[in-house]
């Protein structure tokens, strides 16, 4: 569960510990934010994991709509509203 949000980082609460340097990707809304754990602390209902985001890649549904566009849907493609 997402409890922080900054531009370069947030803080989460997962179920399990997560060990600092370990890759992450959190998708937000329409981004997926792909960074690492820098801490992880025990909380009342699972751990406190501290993450700083190295890239951000936004508008994801755009990209695919083109993509989708240029190629046809592919298998794997995520389904876009219309």
């Amino acid at each position: 569960m997402l409890q922080d949000l900054s531009e370069g980082g947030a803080r989460i609460v997962s179920p399990f510990p997560i060990k600092a340097g370990s890759p992450v990707r959190l998708d937000v809304d329409d981004s997926i934010l792909l960074g690492e754990a820098v801490y992880c602390a025990k909380a009342e209902a699972g751990c406190y994991v501290g993450l700083r985001f190295e890239q951000c890649l936004g508008r994801v549904s755009d990209l695919q709509r083109l993509v989708d566009a240029l190629m046809g849907p592919q298998p794997n493609s995520i389904p876009v509203a219309r």
